[in-house]
């Protein structure tokens, strides 16, 4: 392990095994990389559904960034789908059941 500044904060940093970096962000910095508020992620922490996985040392709370990740992927959408193209597939399903059947 070793000690390094970023953006004005000490932060550890755990080399993973690929070599790369894993900081604890605080957070404040996990705010600033992920573009939510720090008040958005303090209610994170103690949801019921999907806690935000935090570690508390003294009253600091830490994040690790892989986990910050992880936890963010959680609620990729892809975007919803079309209302009138979901209608057409269920309508050609249709009449290819009806052709299928007579």
């Amino acid at each position: 392990m070793r000690r390094v500044s970023a953006e004005s904060r000490r932060v550890e940093q755990v080399s993973t095994g690929s070599g790369r970096l894993d900081p604890y962000l605080d957070l404040r910095a996990a705010a600033a990389y992920s573009g939510l508020s720090v008040r958005t992620l303090r209610a994170w922490l103690i949801d019921p559904e999907r806690p935000l996985p935090h570690y508390r040392v003294g009253g600091k709370i830490l994040v690790r960034h892989s986990e910050l990740d992880r936890w963010l992927a959680g609620f990729r959408r892809e975007g919803e789908p079309r209302l009138d193209r979901v209608v057409e597939e269920v309508l050609r399903a249709v009449v290819i059941r009806e052709e299928g059947n007579g």
